[in-house]
């Protein structure tokens, strides 16, 4: 018994490029399912160290919190740290 190549070609109907849009929306559309619960965590974080550090610890937290998610973003691409401190090359 033979069994069939698969098509390289896209369903009927669509073409390469709408089929690459469409998975790479189906790719964002999963990072961005765990926005809500990083934010959960970080807001409870914030919520502890408010509560049981003071102002201070609660700054702290804030602060370290956004250093990471700055950092987070530079490290897959979506953020220009260049850009971000005001480097400039000169000729």
């Amino acid at each position: 018994s033979s069994v069939a190549a698969p098509s390289a070609a896209p369903p009927a109907g669509l073409d390469a490029s709408s089929t690459i849009l469409r998975e790479e929306g189906v790719r964002a559309m999963e990072e961005m399912r765990w926005w809500p619960l990083g934010g959960l965590g970080f807001g409870t974080a914030l919520g502890f160290a408010g509560a049981f550090g003071g102002f201070d610890a609660f700054v702290i937290v804030l602060v370290l919190g956004v250093i990471g998610f700055l950092a987070g973003r530079a490290l897959i691409g979506e953020l220009d740290v260049g850009g971000l401190v005001g480097s400039r090359r000169r000729s």
